[in-house]
């Protein structure tokens, strides 16, 4: 699993790298951005619904307490 997250990270770089970065693709990327922020939360409040625990890495990365 961790060899096919590193080959992934590398293939997204890769791609990356090739982008022609104007300001309507960084307005999209924010848009991007947010959208997922958005998710995120809506994981974390199902979690604490649900009384589960996140597990420590994600909680000390996402800043939960």
């Amino acid at each position: 699993m961790v060899e096919a997250l590193r080959q992934s990270a590398f293939a997204f770089e890769k791609v990356v790298g090739q982008v022609d970065w104007t300001g309507t693709r960084d307005d999209l990327l924010l848009a991007l951005l947010e959208h997922e922020a958005q998710h995120q939360g809506q994981l974390i409040r199902y979690v604490y619904a649900l009384s589960y625990k996140f597990p420590e890495s994600w909680a000390s990365r996402w800043a939960l307490s």
